[in-house]
């Protein structure tokens, strides 16, 4: 018996599946990674915050210390500018996974849908064929049975 259009089209629903799945592991890869670097600007951010804190509350300070102070707390706003954009790309990245996310499981969907229609319609062309069967099968026997009561 040939392949049917449903047996055929499960291949094709495994590649989706497999495409989708893949998607979805990314996106997740991504969503990680932008919760990582979340908590650590939060660290970094409660670290920096704290530094400054420190400094106001020394009354004697050299003014070399103090440049160096200054240096520090310079260079710990720029890692927190760093991580921030680094967040804007990571949130960027987290979009596009997820938009080629659902773009894919929404074309497995139609091929659900899809498979599900062609096995509707096997079973209407299965229906059809057992009826037109069972329709000869009677047809027969009402033709042996009529010319048995000739004779």
């Amino acid at each position: 018996m040939a392949e049917r259009k449903s047996q055929k089209l499960d291949v094709v629903k495994k590649l989706a599946e497999q495409k989708e799945s893949k998607a979805a592991s990314l996106l997740q890869e991504q969503q990680e990674k932008l919760a990582s670097e979340n908590e650590f600007l939060s660290q970094l951010s409660e670290y920096y915050d704290s530094y400054l804190s420190d400094i106001d509350q020394q009354l004697q300070v050299s003014p070399d210390e103090l440049l160096r102070y200054r240096g520090f707390s310079q260079q710990l706003a720029k890692s927190v500018k760093q991580i921030e954009q680094k967040i804007s790309h990571t949130e960027q990245a987290v979009q596009f996974a997820r938009e080629e996310w659902a773009q894919l499981r929404h074309k497995r969907s139609a091929i659900d849908d899809l498979i599900e229609s062609a096995i509707q319609e096997e079973r209407a062309e299965d229906d059809r064929i057992e009826q037109k069967y069972l329709d000869e099968l009677v047809g027969q026997r009402f033709y042996t049975n009529h010319q048995a009561k000739k004779h």
